[in-house]
């Protein structure tokens, strides 16, 4: 008996020990890239922010963050990932050299069976 529940211990640490988050549990919103024009005029839709396809990561909300998940937005900027319940911010993936700077507004927190919207801004560096 104590032999098989070594073999299922082993079995089961073999398979990694993250739990997958509850279904429909996770982040979800728009990235939007700007400013678009070197002197924004309110009201010009030709200078207004646009959604933008990124490389991102959902990091834990700490001093030293640990990153939790890499994920991309499509085409017209919109995202969804899975994460556990907990306190989190997102960022440009480090692994993504030369795309903007990009980052969530501030933390965001993510209850079990939710998705949290979070907005994400990129900037483009246009002063």
């Amino acid at each position: 008996m104590v032999a098989l529940l070594g073999l299922a211990c082993l079995l089961l640490a073999g398979c990694g020990s993250e739990i997958p988050p509850p279904p429909g549990t996770g982040i979800e919103g728009t990235v939007l890239l700007g400013p678009t024009c070197p002197v924004v005029t309110s009201g010009d839709p030709a200078c207004d922010d646009r959604p933008y396809a990124a490389r991102l990561v959902v990091q834990t909300a700490e001093d030293e963050p640990e990153v939790v998940a890499r994920f991309r937005s499509n085409e017209h900027g919109e995202y969804q990932v899975d994460v556990a319940p907990g306190t989190y911010t997102i960022a440009s993936d480090p692994e993504a050299d030369g795309q903007p700077w990009c980052s969530s507004d501030g933390s965001v927190t993510v209850t079990s069976g939710r998705y949290a919207v979070e907005p994400v801004s990129c900037d483009t560096g246009i002063r």
